[in-house]
């Protein structure tokens, strides 16, 4: 009878430690949320997106679950979910976990709420509102949001937020560029991830020679050919899956302190998995030479505040192949303020570089 209750007792023991190994979080910040709330136990494995409401203390916690059914969000539902769908944005999950933090006086560091200002209301406000308020929401020349709650034609609450990324992400960027480069190895990764925030598209960017416009001949087919390398390149990097279904980029990912990784993978991985983010691409010409042909892709994603730049390279001859194979030096997570003083970096290299071989 004691040996049957230890074998008894020893495989319960493990169906709670398997269960909760399956509980996955996106960061340490969302899994510290949780065992801080003791709120583990009602969070439900899942395998790939799901989105539901737990009850902690009297207070309604939305959970979204998402890539390999980690844990995404979690959060105080401030916005119903027919705005959200209708104007998908990177501020309601972070509003919503910021607003948990302050209810729960879950965060150590308080700084980042310092960033979001009211101008009417305060966190206690958003903590008791629920998310069937009329919600306005809007970007303010490209610098920060406006949000503003009203009932019955009355403001109960109004804030603005600066275009952050690590603050409407609620992660660092070296927690950022982790899990966008643990996203890159796995093949899986695209179809766990899908926001499709509304931003402003101009036609180029920052200078008029980065488009996003392609190439089409008098058949309506994207050029994609060797006599014609600046007008193939740029279609190869905007439009990857049309003109070069089977390319590879042999990709360098420029990380923190110097370190450097390499990686191998489909050119649509990455472009999906950019796409799928939030971000938009733009390409511009950096020149060629007489067997190689470079340009800079420009991974713009407005409304969290940040791009992924891709210098990029082929060579001439490989243009017009399905099975291309693109060189690429990426660096990721660049606040768009900054990209200016990169390119400035990167094109004083070029010279130098050109100055050596000759």
């Amino acid at each position: 009878m004691r040996n049957a209750f230890i074998i008894i007792f020893g495989a319960l023991l493990t169906i709670c430690r398997t269960a909760d190994a399956a509980l996955l979080f996106k960061n340490v910040r969302l899994e510290q949320a949780a065992r801080q709330l003791g709120i583990t136990d009602s969070i439900r494995p899942s395998t790939g997106d799901d989105c539901y409401t737990i009850v902690c203390d009297g207070q309604p916690l939305t959970v979204r679950h998402g890539w390999k059914g980690r844990v995404e969000h979690i959060g105080i539902p401030l916005f119903s979910p027919e705005y959200e769908s209708a104007y998908p944005s990177p501020v309601f999950e972070c509003l919503e976990f910021l607003t948990l933090c302050q209810r729960y006086d879950l965060l150590e560091n308080k700084l980042v709420m310092t960033d979001i200002k009211f101008l009417k209301g305060n966190w206690d406000v958003l903590c008791r509102m629920g998310n069937q308020k009329s919600v306005t929401m809007e970007m303010v020349k490209g610098k920060c949001y406006s949000v503003k709650w009203t009932d019955a034609g009355n403001t109960m609450a109004e804030i603005i937020m600066p275009i952050n990324y690590e603050l409407l992400a609620c992660m660092s960027r070296k927690q950022l560029v982790e899990d966008f480069v643990e996203h890159l190895k796995d093949p899986e990764s695209v179809h766990a991830v899908a926001v499709n925030y509304t931003q402003p598209l101009s036609p180029f960017y920052m200078i008029p020679a980065i488009t996003h416009s392609q190439s089409i001949d008098s058949l309506g087919n994207y050029i994609f050919d060797r006599s014609r390398p600046g007008e193939s390149q740029a279609n190869l990097m905007l439009a990857s899956c049309q003109v070069a279904p089977q390319a590879t980029l042999q990709l360098e990912l420029i990380l923190d302190k110097g370190k450097r990784e390499k990686l191998q993978i489909p050119l649509s991985r990455w472009d999906a998995l950019c796409r799928s983010l939030g971000c938009h691409p733009y390409y511009g010409p950096e020149g060629s030479e007489s067997d190689v042909v470079r340009g800079v892709q420009v991974m713009s994603n407005v409304p969290s505040g940040y791009d992924h730049v891709l210098y990029v390279e082929c060579a001439k001859g490989d243009l017009g192949r399905k099975d291309i194979s693109v060189k690429a030096t990426a660096y990721l997570y660049i606040p768009s303020s900054n990209v200016k003083e990169l390119f400035d970096t990167q094109k004083q290299q070029s010279k130098t570089r050109r100055k050596r071989k000759i």
